[in-house]
C-alpha cells in the first residue's frame, strides 16, 4: 500500500516493469541500470535498509525476508565475525 499523503509533497512515484523490458528493450534496461549506477556512485541514492542482523541472527533474517513484511534491503553484518 502506499500513503497518499506523500503525494501532498509534490512526490512522484515510479514504476517499472524490469523482467519485461529485460526479454523486450534489452537497450533501454541498460540505460536505466546506468543511470542508477551513476546516482549511486554519485551519492544522489542510497540503499533503504529495512534491518541489520548479526551472523548468529541468520535464520531470523531469512524468516523476515520471507514473511514479506520488509520495506528495504536486509544486512547481515559480518565486521565483527571472528576469523
Amino acid at each position: 500500500s502506499l500513503d497518499l499523503h506523500l503525494l501532498l509533497r509534490d512526490i512522484s512515484f515510479f514504476s517499472v516493469q524490469i523482467d519485461i523490458l529485460m526479454g523486450k528493450r534489452t537497450d533501454l534496461i541498460q540505460q536505466y541500470l546506468q543511470a542508477v549506477s551513476q546516482l549511486a556512485s554519485d551519492k544522489h541514492i542510497t540503499p533503504m535498509v529495512d534491518r541489520i542482523y548479526e551472523p548468529n541472527e541468520t535464520e531470523l533474517a531469512f524468516r523476515f525476508l520471507m514473511s514479506g513484511q520488509h520495506k528495504g534491503k536486509l544486512v547481515l553484518n559480518m565486521a565483527n565475525k571472528p576469523s
